[in-house]
């Protein structure tokens, strides 16, 4: 591009800036030494491939340090042949590095503007240049970046270099009564909250949250595991499970089951999560937006657990809301400018919860199961919404459109959580259900005979007591009797097969499809027998009964 006028004392014109000496070699030694530490993992992981043990879950993420080898090479590169290089010439600008070389003509850019990169925990910013990339002349990179970015990485001061620069672009463009102004230092668009202090909804949801796990402690249907919830109690607070909802249509656990808690150390994890979210997100996007992706998060992650998760798995916690909170932040965070302390403070943020509590820890130590399904399935429906949510969100706001939208889906789900655990409240007796202690269970058949009625009238609930009443009442000849006890075990055995798991209805359905195939009701047998048959014998224990039904040929 031409200029569209000639004056001599253009400024600036072939200036090149070079970059402060030995800056990129400290960085490219540090960088590759820590690389050097992922040699041992790699060693590991060979030694695994040529047949020995699999290496700890912690020793497989530790690879992900070999990344810094290449980045130290970079650094290097940089360093030998003087990298980064930046020159102002009269047709743009072209900045030179080890992974190439960046440049735009003075008409596809805008003027540069002076931030701050994110500098870690205590806020110290770096200073930074940006520019947006307006026009069809510019080289956007890789990964077609919109904006034009300069390190502080120069002998001269970053702010001197971002005054010459908009001069020069100023006087290049023929725009000669701004020239005195383009060489001030443009402000970034101010985004989020004003006047923003606390994350009240944030602290308000963590509240709510406490108070629920405080009444899984006060009313446990049976005695807590140690200083947690039974899972009979969280079945009966809401707890998701696929039986349930599927079985007996329990659909309101969608919205209980984030708002429940398995243990003291679940609850602050996920507590400490939110707080650290709600800080950063609630300022950023504002209090409306922070809980519809808490609402659309809290039911991603419910469909992705019962989608994707275990058929008798219970699951509860709102990590899967959690889980939207950070991703919508990582995607929201490129609404702020390239550099901006803003967009680095949400993207560092966002992958210090998101990178840890997505990848799989291949740890078979622990005995609580991390629902990874509930995590990617909130992660990534807030994720969705949040990428809509961007393309929408206008230039000149302070905050993200839409709110009318926004609103409908806050009260839909103020309702749907506050009527889903009315509902949990209501079927709350129905999973109110004494089970037999495991100690008072007869130890023989002498014991069984003695012991059936009194636990059957002591635990009216559970099947195992119309088990034992129906093998009572064989002996005495009561076949009437014992086909009666065997339809109420499985009736009782379905009903509450989120608490008890597949095992009691199967037992009870075998042992029907027995007695009447020994009644000559051999169609009916057959029709009761195929789940049993067809069932995991060695997982559930189920050999000896599957081997009977065969042997009554019951099994097809």
């Amino acid at each position: 591009m031409q200029p569209a006028f000639e004056i001599s004392d253009f400024p600036a014109m072939d200036r090149t800036f070079r970059a402060k000496p030995g800056l990129q070699l400290v960085y490219g030694i540090l960088l590759i030494f820590v690389a050097f530490l992922g040699l041992i993992p790699l060693w590991q992981v060979w030694h695994w491939f040529a047949g020995g043990p699999l290496p700890h879950g912690r020793m497989l993420l530790s690879l992900g340090v070999l990344v810094c080898f290449p980045l130290g090479l970079v650094c290097l590169v940089n360093s030998l042949r003087g990298f980064p290089r930046l020159t102002i010439r009269r047709e743009g600008i072209e900045l030179e590095s080890a992974l190439g070389k960046r440049c735009a003509r003075w008409d596809s850019i805008d003027n540069f503007y002076l931030g701050s990169t994110y500098g870690g925990e205590f806020r110290r910013g770096k200073p930074s240049a940006t520019a947006k990339i307006t026009g069809p002349d510019a080289n956007r990179g890789l990964l077609r970046s919109k904006v034009f970015y300069l390190p502080d990485q120069f002998e001269e001061p970053i702010a001197d270099i971002v005054a010459e620069i908009n001069t020069a672009r100023t006087a290049a463009n023929g725009n000669l009564t701004s020239l005195v102004n383009s060489a001030a230092v443009i402000e970034p668009e101010a985004l989020g909250l004003e006047n923003f202090w606390v994350p009240w909804l944030s602290l308000l949801i963590l509240a709510i949250l406490i108070g629920i796990f405080t009444l899984e402690n006060l009313f446990p249907v049976s005695p807590p595991v140690g200083n947690a919830p039974s899972i009979q109690t969280l079945i009966a607070f809401g707890g998701l499970n696929r039986e349930a909802i599927f079985s007996q249509g329990e659909w309101y656990r969608l919205f209980t089951a984030p708002l429940l808690h398995a243990n003291p150390a679940h609850i602050i994890g996920n507590g400490i999560a939110l707080i650290l979210g709600g800080w950063f997100f609630e300022r950023f996007v504002g209090r409306l937006w922070l809980y519809v992706f808490f609402v659309i998060g809290a039911l991603g992650g419910s469909l992705g657990s019962i989608l994707a998760g275990p058929a008798y798995q219970v699951s509860v916690g709102a990590s899967g809301a959690l889980m939207g909170l950070f991703a919508a932040m990582l995607v929201c965070s490129f609404r702020s400018a390239a550099g901006t302390v803003s967009r680095q403070r949400l993207l560092v943020q966002s992958l210090r919860i998101l990178l840890p509590s997505l990848i799989p820890q291949f740890s078979s130590g622990s005995t609580i199961h991390v629902d990874y399904a509930a995590h990617f399935g909130g992660a990534i429906s807030c994720a969705l919404l949040a990428f809509l949510l961007l393309k929408a969100w206008p230039q000149g706001k302070r905050l993200p459109q839409q709110r009318t939208l926004a609103r409908v889906i806050a009260v839909s789900g103020i309702v749907l959580f506050v009527g889903s655990g009315a509902t949990a409240a209501i079927n709350f007796p129905k999973y109110d259900i004494a089970l037999i202690p495991a100690s008072a269970l007869p130890k023989s058949n002498l014991d069984r005979m003695d012991k059936a009625a009194s636990l059957a009238k002591q635990y009216p609930k559970d099947p195992r007591g119309n088990m034992l009443l129906s093998q009572k009442s064989i002996a005495s000849g009561d076949k009437a009797g014992k086909e009666r006890e065997l339809r109420v075990a499985l009736q009782r055995a379905r009903a509450g097969e989120a608490i008890f798991g597949p095992l009691p209805t199967l037992t009870a359905q075998g042992a029907l499809a027995g007695f009447l195939s020994d009644e000559g009701r051999k169609d009916e047998a057959r029709q009761l027998a195929q789940p049993v048959c067809s069932a995991p014998r060695n997982t559930l224990n189920l050999g000896m009964l599957i081997d009977a039904l065969v042997a009554d040929h019951l099994c097809e």
